[in-house]
């Protein structure tokens, strides 16, 4: 008789397929989930003015269960614990490229742009000024590039990372 282990997520309603399927890769089974939608509001008082406050939260609780007398069980929880620590290092370089990609916003180059090529057709005497802010522009431009092109080969190596961990995994099984 088998003896089962139970483990619990929750996630993003839009990765459920992409973690079950990872999970199965350690030797979890799906067994049920639960979409969960919260709402919860209150007042707040800001600058003697009231505001209503609405805080909401979307999210799916997923049960999986896996044979605990399997073959190769230490091998794979350790490899799922790796796998764990790689989707925590996974999660902060998105946060990171989408930190760096909101500060060198396309927006804030157009607006520097736009600022030098008016100060320089407004006063051609303060053509330093209008050059500075043209420069400032461009270099937004090209500091987004840059900025997006490492960190999009910094996640690839990354989901390389995760690949491997659930290859390994899959051949155990």
């Amino acid at each position: 008789m088998a003896v089962y282990e139970y483990k619990q997520l929750s996630i993003s309603p839009s990765n459920i397929n992409f973690v079950i399927e990872a999970r199965r890769s350690f030797g979890w089974e799906y067994i049920s989930s639960q979409e969960i939608n919260t709402s919860e509001s209150h007042l707040e008082t800001r600058n003697d003015t009231l505001y209503s406050v609405t805080t909401k939260e979307h999210y799916t609780n997923i049960m999986l269960r896996r044979d605990a007398t399997r073959k190769n069980i230490q091998r794979l929880r350790a490899l799922e614990d790796q796998y764990d620590l790689y989707k925590i290092k996974e999660e902060k370089a998105i946060q990171r490229s989408l930190r760096l990609e909101r500060f060198f916003s396309v927006k804030k180059g157009v607006v520097f742009s736009v600022i030098g090529a008016i100060c320089i057709a407004a006063a051609p005497e303060s053509a330093f000024v209008g050059l500075s802010f043209l420069g400032v522009g461009i270099l937004f431009f090209i500091m987004r590039r840059v900025v997006k092109k490492k960190w999009d080969k910094e996640l690839d190596v990354l989901v390389k990372e995760g690949v491997s961990y659930c290859n390994q995994a899959r051949a155990l099984l």
